[in-house]
């Protein structure tokens, strides 16, 4: 069939394209919308440019007047109207449609994503600072409606109508950049640092829109990219349209490889199969110094995700293998690159034989049933997790021998197992108790080791409302079991959960609370300090580590402080509930609270506080009774009736 291609261009690889087309003579009509655009296309024997937009009727019109018998949409990837006309009216005529589409860029962390241009607008209304706009003209009246417009520098082409537009919606003149691109990474520096940008805002469109010169700019200056997702595309890259027309691909044009790698404990001999093959065809071979010790070839040595990454994307080579220690998908840093560069490249994980299998092996202790953690650069509740489980494995680091001293405080009868070196000839595994594993690491300790933690007397059936007696007790008051069961079912706290005590007394509630909240973190407030005295007696007789006591005013605290918390109990304000709400929820809005009157005037003011702020919050009184045995009777005598109030969460 002979073609006759209508090529939706305004774009690099629509110019590309165009120059293609008309090197192997295919006749070519070659739409653009603007006169601008017009320029950027040079005149060919094949090539008839058209310029003016066309909607759905107008593009079926010049299809059917000038024979098109394929559409090829190399318009902008946020264009999704333009392509929508061309899918609606190559079915109609029944032509063949090819969407041609970018490589996404890797992933960056520091960068706000966004899913829409109103959403990045929302999210820029609660910033302060000037604000690159690298999104073109076409949805600068939306940017506009921003609080404080003179904030906006939009980069905008050089063509009258745009200037005027950007004028019009009240951007000053020198705020206005009229520029053609892409630019280069040092362009985008120099612009920020002359600005005073603190926001660059672009869409995701691709590395030949100049997006990713665009964002590590920002990223190196400090400042924040606000990034607008890519509309969900599917279709072909340039490459993949040249060779359906008979192009031979080049070495140049294919995509990179890259092969993140599980090599297991670390000994080649413990590499899969296919683990050795991809290694051995790799062209480069990338990973820390322990892990391409042993293997062949041209190497980069790295661990970190973001260099890795950027030498990848400069190098000229074409097949990458990056080595992990253990298994790709069991702590691993091998997650965090594949995520960063998924898109961009042919990435592919391959998964090898983890640390905690192969030492689970050689001390003969099955991993069904066992606890798997990695306090690895991690902060991780150890004593928590080793009072619930009866057998944890644990990935460590150099803090190891401070972890054990702190088990140490809090268990007198656990069983261990340390190992070092897992695989390699200097391969060392000691047993026994804290104290002789301790005593083994004075000369031994290294880098990376794993743990095994056997707790014969572990528990994790927690039921709410501890008996009264179960707790050392002082002068300090103490709340009474029977309402802080209903306390801490008004709290709903999640093993995760970030929870402030104000006014924790005796600290029988943060207990309560560290013991929901195990991997999580209980903040004590108080300014009595006997009270820190007796919460750390408790800590260690419940076995809970995760509680940090503050001896102070409860607002004082606050105020000195810009901690976010999920929760808060307020057992004592010392009469500035209002000012402690205030802070609690200005800092999280979601906060759930849980409030504990005694008095009518504290009960007052809580409900004062809702009620003005139009909170819905629940409200319940406890009264309760205990028996008490005079001679041969039980007299119930009756305690003082508490108010609770909750809400938020």
């Amino acid at each position: 069939m002979k073609h006759r291609i209508l090529l939706l261009a305004g774009t690099t690889e629509g110019r590309r394209l165009a120059e293609f087309f008309n090197e192997i003579k295919v006749e070519t009509f070659v739409s653009v919308a603007t006169e601008y655009g017009e320029e950027l296309v040079e005149e060919g024997e094949y090539l008839t440019i058209n310029m003016g937009r066309l909607d759905i009727e107008k593009m079926t019109d010049f299809c059917e007047k000038n024979s098109i018998n394929t559409i090829v949409d190399s318009t902008h990837p946020y264009a999704v109207i333009v392509s929508e006309n061309a899918r609606l009216v190559s079915e109609k005529l029944n032509m063949k449609y090819i969407r041609v589409v970018r490589n996404k860029c890797r992933f960056f962390e520091k960068a706000k994503y966004v899913d829409s241009v109103e959403e990045a607008i929302e999210y820029l209304d609660t910033t302060e600072g000037n604000i690159l706009l690298t999104t073109g003209s076409k949805d600068l009246s939306k940017f506009a409606t921003i609080s404080d417009v003179s904030r906006l520098y939009p980069r905008i082409l050089a063509v009258a109508d745009t200037i005027v537009e950007a004028e019009n919606l009240g951007i000053k003149k020198a705020n206005i950049i009229c520029m053609q691109g892409p630019f280069s990474k040092e362009i985008n520096v120099a612009m920020i640092r002359q600005l005073n940008i603190k926001y660059l805002v672009t869409k995701n469109s691709g590395k030949s829109g100049g997006y990713r010169d665009k964002v590590e700019a920002a990223i190196d200056e400090g400042v924040v990219p606000v990034i607008i997702k890519r509309p969900v595309d599917e279709g072909y890259d340039i490459n993949e349209v040249m060779m359906m027309f008979g192009h031979e691909k080049t070495k140049e044009e294919i995509r990179k490889q890259v092969s993140i790698i599980g090599i297991g404990p670390g000994n080649t001999e413990n590499l899969t199969i296919k683990a050795k093959k991809l290694i051995g065809e790799a062209d480069v071979i990338i990973g820390a110094r322990r892990m391409v010790r042993g293997h062949s070839g041209e190497k980069y040595i790295s661990h970190k995700p973001s260099e890795i990454a950027d030498y990848i994307d400069k190098s000229d080579k074409k097949k990458f293998a990056v080595l992990m220690s253990g298994d790709v998908n069991f702590f691993s840093g091998a997650k965090k690159l594949y995520f960063m560069i998924k898109d961009e490249y042919d990435t592919e994980l391959v998964p090898g034989i983890s640390s905690l299998v192969y030492f689970s092996s050689k001390i003969g202790v099955e991993l069904s049933g066992s606890k798997m953690i990695s306090i690895h650069g991690k902060d991780v509740n150890l004593v928590s997790c080793v009072r619930r489980n009866e057998n944890v494995f644990a990935i460590t680091d150099k803090t190891i021998v401070q972890k054990l001293e702190e088990l140490r405080e809090y268990f007198d009868d656990l069983e261990l197992c340390l190992a070092q070196s897992l695989s390699y000839d200097d391969e060392a595994i000691v047993s026994g108790s804290i104290d002789e594993v301790l005593e083994f690491l004075k000369d031994n300790i290294k880098l990376l080791a794993v743990l095994y933690i056997h707790n014969p007397n572990s528990y994790r059936d927690y039921q709410i409302g501890i008996e009264d007696s179960e707790f050392i007790r002082g002068k300090a008051p103490m709340t009474k079991s029977e309402v802080r069961a209903v306390t801490m079912g008004a709290l709903r706290l999640s093993p995760k959960s970030k929870v402030i005590d104000c006014g924790s007394g005796t600290g029988s509630v943060s207990i309560e609370m560290a013991l929901s909240a195990y991997e999580g973190r209980v903040r004590a407030v108080d300014r009595n300090a006997e009270c820190g005295h007796l919460i750390k007696e408790n800590m260690k007789k419940f076995k809970v580590e995760n509680i940090d006591f503050v001896e102070s005013d409860i607002l004082d605290y606050l105020e000195s402080s810009d901690e976010v918390y999920t929760h808060a109990f307020i057992g004592g304000s010392g009469g500035k509930l209002d000012k402690i709400l205030d802070i609690l929820i200005a800092r999280n809005e979601k906060v759930r609270v849980v409030i504990n009157c005694i008095t009518l005037e504290t009960l007052s003011q809580a409900n004062n506080y809702v009620k003005d702020r139009g909170i819905d919050a629940s409200i319940s009184q406890i009264s309760f009774s205990r028996s008490k045995k005079i001679a041969s009777y039980n007299m119930m005598m009756g305690e003082n009736p508490i108010y609770i109030i909750s809400f938020g969460g």
